[in-house]
């Protein structure tokens, strides 16, 4: 019996004196849920499931252990903007816009009287547009004041199948005309030579012409917001504080009438 116990002790030695015995130092291998040692190879197993840390807009939701991934980067976390700093990301630090402006023109009872929505109608001319022969353009002005001492100004076609249809007649005559000075065409000939040269006729091909003409799109790049104030019947705007240009006002009950550069006067009536 003290044989036995005797290997035995023996045998419990031999495993302990043939176990690693260096200080481990960790690292994680890629793409796994293992762990190997820099000094010995000695491989560990961490855990069968993803320890997952949720998206940012900086990174994408991973694994902490293996570093997979899934899904798209969350959207901003914002704070909204303050008399001290614009609207900003708490994690990335992006901002938006800018402070609150804290301008005490803006707080006038004049101003006030402004508060929301205004739309009217003004013409663009051809020559506005850079051909005194195109049709004139109805535009339909918009204007917001908000309470802030910031507007937003918007454009857009007040009669988009009217003037599709007046855009198609100019271009009608410009084509005959064309046709007309550089090869001495009658209209049948140049109806002709357009059959040939496209498959269709003049009028189709001015058609064509005028509906290829985003005319909202470019109306809406005239779209604009700023700062304003009012002072002495006259609207101070532009696209800061500090670039402030005056223009004349005129406000009734429901009415406002103001003097744009380069259009002249446009009356407003109030958004209900």
């Amino acid at each position: 019996m003290k044989k036995y116990i005797l290997l035995l002790l023996a045998f419990v030695c031999l495993v302990m004196l043939s176990g690693c015995s260096c200080e481990h130092q960790w690292t994680q291998v890629a793409g796994s849920h293992n762990q190997i040692c820099a000094s010995c190879d000695e491989i560990r197993y961490i855990s069968e499931a993803c320890a997952w840390e949720e998206a940012t807009c900086l990174e994408v939701k991973h694994c902490t252990i293996c570093g997979a991934t899934e899904g798209e980067l969350a959207p901003h976390d914002w704070v909204e903007a303050t008399t001290e700093a614009p609207k900003t990301c708490r994690v990335c630090e992006l901002t938006e816009g800018e402070r609150i402006i804290t301008d005490s023109r803006f707080t006038t009872a004049a101003c006030q009287a402004l508060f929301g929505s205004w739309e009217g109608i003004y013409t663009m001319t051809g020559e506005m547009m850079g051909d005194a022969a195109m049709p004139d353009m109805p535009v339909i002005l918009g204007i917001t004041f908000h309470n802030d001492g910031t507007y937003s100004e918007t454009a857009r076609m007040a009669d988009k199948e009217g003037y599709a249809k007046l855009l198609k007649d100019y271009y009608i005559q410009a084509l005959y005309a064309e046709f007309e000075a550089l090869y001495g065409m009658t209209k049948e000939q140049a109806d002709q030579a357009m059959l040939q040269a496209y498959g269709m006729s003049t009028e189709d091909y001015a058609e064509v012409m005028a509906a290829a003409i985003d005319w909202d799109a470019m109306l809406a790049t005239a779209s604009q917001q700023g700062a304003y104030y009012v002072s002495d019947s006259t609207l101070y705007s532009g696209p800061d504080w500090n670039t402030l240009e005056g223009e004349a006002l005129k406000l009734g009950e429901d009415t406002l009438t103001l003097s744009v550069n380069g259009v002249g006067e446009v009356v407003m009536t109030r958004v209900k």
